[in-house]
């Protein structure tokens, strides 16, 4: 269904070729995942396959990439619609109509596909993706993961044989576990894992979950909010309902709930950028709380003052990018966070995604990358607390790890985080992680592998 024959992929602007030299033969009804750090190029792999790369994208591309019998080189994008299915790492960028309706049909549309059978496919698609509460929304008003939903569902109506995902979430943990314990064939899912994992929780039995980091006595309040209420005009139901909230110094806290709960509307409103119809919220500078310097309403102040006061990561990190190259961003950043003695910009994004080019145009940083790149400019402020709205997407797990020690780190000095919290986590059946799942009762993975590990190196792997 998919070969590719000795592809190499060079862009004018690069130095290296992004792809050199692939060979891979991907037959129908198989499952195939493309792993690899961020910004090694997996994008640009998956490009190919519809012939974005290098139609659209630009660059050249050496070698053979033949789907469904047709040679991509001689066959633009619009001439594969009918076989490949495309949802890239922001859904917003391929949304181009005004309803979930809409955007669910606009595919078979361009395809011919007739009336009646268009109708039962978006009915359908709707009810698979719990989606039908949403058909008259706008794609624009929704939350990320809804975005994602309804981009997911706008490539299944139109029924293709191939099914290309660029990162619809990480690869799973459970690989990771796999290889610690030599497991084959390694498990893609928690089912698989479990089926394998008899032996070791037995062998784990013992294991305590590990404790949540203890708030420090005596730990000043460095965010208090109450009854913070946000509603959108139009909408009849508020997104957030009088929440009330504290957040001390050295305090992590977990923001769990479905799509389009309120989650980040909530965050908005407490970093002072967003909607807040109702509440108050006070933040106090964490440079200055021994001073005794009064807390402050980050709404009503500067946008970049209320940075120092609040960090904000969106789901959307293109949202915050707007300078014509990546030294640019940063060295503002630099310029607007004035502070002695900490990390720089460039040295948080080199400790989360190393070898970002200073000349590089942000647009043109993958996704991964990008929020890379805006985790760096606002944790360079060295803010009081840091929200971080869906931080994970897109990263891969040496760039995860690095972002839980430098939020372990702004744990320590004092200051306030959201983020992973255990005990919260993994008393949840829902919202567990895949690790705990597989090795229940819950054991968190560095648990896991510190027991692994000692008797099984890990394996190599793709």
């Amino acid at each position: 269904m998919i070969t590719f024959d000795q592809v190499t992929v060079h862009y004018d602007d690069t130095g290296e070729p992004v792809l050199t030299d692939v060979d891979l033969t991907v037959d129908e009804g198989e499952l195939c995942l493309v792993v690899g750090h961020t910004g090694v190029g997996k994008s640009t792999l998956l490009g190919t396959v519809n012939g974005l790369v290098p139609h659209f994208t630009g660059g050249t591309l050496y070698g053979t990439v033949t789907v469904d019998g047709r040679d991509t080189a001689t066959h633009p994008p619009r001439e594969l619609a009918d076989v490949v299915g495309v949802v890239g790492q922001d859904p917003l960028d391929q949304f181009v109509t005004d309803s979930v309706e809409e955007e669910l049909a606009y595919a078979m549309e361009q395809l011919a596909i007739p009336p009646e059978t268009m109708r039962k496919r978006v009915e359908e698609t709707l009810d698979l993706l719990g989606l039908a509460d949403l058909r008259h929304r706008a794609p624009h008003e929704l939350s990320g993961g809804q975005q994602q939903r309804v981009a997911i569902g706008s490539v299944l109506t139109a029924h293709p044989r191939i099914l290309v995902l660029d990162e619809p979430t990480s690869a799973p943990p459970v690989v990771e576990l796999g290889r610690y314990a030599h497991w084959s064939p390694l498990p893609l899912s928690v089912r698989d894992a479990r089926r394998a994992a008899a032996p070791l929780r037995t062998r784990l039995a013992g294991v305590p979950v590990p404790p949540a980091r203890p708030v420090p006595a005596g730990a000043d309040r460095l965010l208090e909010a109450r009854g913070v209420s946000v509603r959108y005009r139009g909408q009849v139901l508020p997104a957030v309902r009088e929440v009330a909230l504290t957040l001390r110094g050295g305090e992590t806290c977990a923001l769990m709930g479905r799509n389009g709960s309120g989650k980040s509307s909530l965050l908005w409103a407490l970093q002072g950028s967003g909607t807040r119809t109702a509440g108050t919220v006070r933040v106090t500078p964490w440079a200055e709380e021994k001073a005794g310097t009064g807390a402050r309403d980050p709404g009503t102040i500067s946008p970049t003052a209320a940075r120092r006061l609040v960090g904000l990561v969106p789901q959307t990190p293109t949202d915050l990018l707007y300078l014509e190259s990546v030294k640019q961003e940063l060295d503002q950043a630099d310029a607007e966070s004035a502070l002695d003695g900490g990390l720089s910009a460039r040295a948080i994004l080199d400790r989360l995604a190393p070898g970002i080019g200073d000349a590089t145009h942000p647009r043109d940083l993958s996704e991964g990358q990008k929020l890379s790149l805006v985790l760096a400019i606002q944790l360079s402020t060295a803010p009081s607390v840091v929200l971080l709205d869906e931080p994970t997407r897109g990263l891969d797990y040496r760039a995860k790890a690095q972002l839980t020690r430098i939020l372990d780190d702004l744990a320590a000095e004092g200051r306030a985080a959201d983020g992973p919290a255990a005990e919260v986590v993994v008393s949840s059946p829902v919202f567990a992680p895949q690790i705990a799942k597989v090795l229940a009762p819950p054991v968190m993975r560095a648990e896991a592998n510190r027991e692994v590990q000692p008797r099984a190196k890990p394996k190599p792997g793709p």
